[in-house]
């Protein structure tokens, strides 16, 4: 078996550093994100509830948009990741969702839906990694595009490119949902916004002063 000389190896790496730039190639799946905030109530050991505003960070993989000829579906499901941070404490986990579309239909070059989502999660307190379990409910709106073809972008801190294949949009969320974390139950309802991420492959790039 012929080996690869090791110049060929290590070479775009030392040309990389020689003109001061440092990079990473990159592959991400199709992605459905939420950023959010609302009230939750806590009552820790039966106690009085404890009232907070979360930050919700949410993201997930949703297979389907990866498929030209499901943008009209009427059903979709994903697998992701949760977390929740506010005064009362910080949870955070994985879930699995399920969705059903109430109403869809092209608008302009894209395309728009209307969906309820049900989600079963299963949540590790924060602090000591005790384990648990929630459920929320959501109405999601959103418009999106599908996407096929190249991207690059650069500025005077670097940059990147590559291609992307899958649905890209943006739209809302609001959701109700119930939890119970060791002795800790409660609820919350939150609002915010929705991005769809194509799928992408790339490169990304920046000066090795910003990394120094």
């Amino acid at each position: 078996m012929r080996s690869v000389p090791l110049i060929a190896t290590i070479g775009p790496l030392l040309l990389m550093l020689a003109t001061g730039c440092v990079g990473v190639p990159f592959a991400t799946p199709p992605l459905q994100a939420t950023l959010g905030t609302g009230v939750r109530s806590s009552s820790p050991h039966r106690e009085d509830a404890v009232f907070d505003i979360p930050l919700q960070v949410r993201a997930a993989v949703h297979p389907l948009a990866l498929a030209p000829s499901l943008v009209g579906r009427r059903a979709d499901f994903g697998v992701g990741y949760l977390l929740d941070a506010g005064s009362a404490g910080r949870t955070h986990g994985t879930y699995l969702e399920a969705s059903g579309v109430l109403a869809a239909g092209p608008i302009g070059d894209g395309w728009g839906r209307l969906s309820l989502r049900l989600q079963g999660r299963l949540l590790f307190d924060g602090s000591d990694g005790r384990l648990g379990q929630g459920a929320a409910l959501q109405l999601t709106g959103d418009y999106g595009v599908f996407v096929d073809g190249p991207f690059d972008s650069a500025d005077q801190d670097g940059g990147a490119f590559g291609y992307s294949f899958g649905e890209g949009g943006v739209g809302f969320y609001l959701e109700a949902a119930g939890f119970r974390v060791a002795e800790t139950a409660g609820w919350s309802a939150t609002t915010g916004l929705l991005f769809r991420l194509p799928a992408s492959v790339g490169f990304a790039w920046t000066w090795l002063s910003n990394v120094l």
